[in-house]
């Protein structure tokens, strides 16, 4: 079995455009930068013959994903998966970076050396750990996929998602090395591929 994953970004968001962190939040939607991204992911993919398509099923990543699939081959639904939702990073969620140094200056730094260590309180005043429940959340999202193409000697499929659930799904896939979370950038509507077997 030879499984290629095409992993892409959603497309220029409106909290993007503004400097706001989104999180897990359904505030921020697709710009119109963001469709023409979308877009043109779609027409470089257009040649690949995908046998599913799995998107985050937040709007500006739903939007994402309609849009590119306009352009692909074949009648793929696109099947919207929780466990592609963004990071969940509670009362951090619209606000700019400068605000989140100025509130959690602590917290802030963690978040940018050892994202991994960060600690947040819940709106139910419980802590959490948001980068080890979001590996936690891709590991589920891999095993599932391998599972579903286990019989296939091949499958191609596209996942379309958001920034840190997508560097998760990568650092997984290569064997989550030490400190990588923020060694990987993905562009808005950047496809990215990964085969692995």
């Amino acid at each position: 079995m030879r499984v290629r994953l095409v992993f892409v970004r959603h497309g220029l968001s409106s909290f993007n455009e503004k400097g706001l962190v989104q999180g897990r939040t359904d505030y921020s939607y697709l710009t119109e930068k963001g469709y023409e991204q979308a877009l043109k992911s779609g027409e470089a993919l257009s040649g690949i013959n995908f046998d599913k398509i799995y998107s985050s099923p937040l709007k500006r990543a739903a939007e994402t994903a309609k849009t590119i699939q306009k352009n692909l081959k074949g009648e793929n639904n696109i099947i919207y998966d929780k466990n592609l939702l963004e990071v969940d990073l509670g009362s951090w969620s619209g606000l700019t970076i400068n605000e989140i140094k100025n509130k959690y200056p602590e917290e802030y730094l963690l978040w940018k050396n050892d994202p991994e260590n960060l600690n947040l309180e819940s709106i139910h005043n419980s802590t959490y750990q948001p980068i080890k429940e979001l590996y936690e959340q891709a590991n589920d999202f891999i095993k599932k996929i391998l599972k579903v193409n286990l019989e296939k000697e091949e499958a191609n499929i596209l996942v379309i998602g958001h920034n840190a659930i997508l560097r998760c799904l990568i650092l997984l896939l290569i064997g989550r090395p030490k400190k990588g979370f923020r060694k990987i950038k993905l562009d808005n509507a950047s496809p990215d591929l990964i085969a692995c077997s």
